[in-house]
């Protein structure tokens, strides 16, 4: 036997696991539990013809055969503060 500690220790209702009954219920809950149509057949994809990838082998000749310009230089904020600093106590 089990017993229910809340209820005072008498005997507990046994629970049946089952079918919802929709007996009832009203009819804006009923229509949620309703099935949905089957889904629509669609014919089968046509596949795409596939794009040929090649390689740049017949573009080298476009290439620019110049050096590079050089770079230009580039202050980071860190090489600012370290010479703003600088400047600062050469000043004083």
């Amino acid at each position: 036997k089990t017993h229910c500690p809340r209820a005072g220790g008498g005997p507990r209702a046994p629970v049946v696991l089952g079918a919802m009954s929709a007996q009832g219920l009203p009819a804006h809950i009923l229509a949620l539990f309703t099935p949905r149509p089957p889904p629509q057949h669609l014919p089968p994809l046509v596949p795409k013809r596939q794009i040929r990838i090649t390689g740049i082998a017949d573009f080298v000749d476009y290439f620019e055969t110049d050096p590079p310009p050089p770079r230009e230089q580039w202050e980071s904020p860190l090489e600012r503060k370290a010479r703003r600093h600088k400047e600062k106590l050469e000043k004083h």
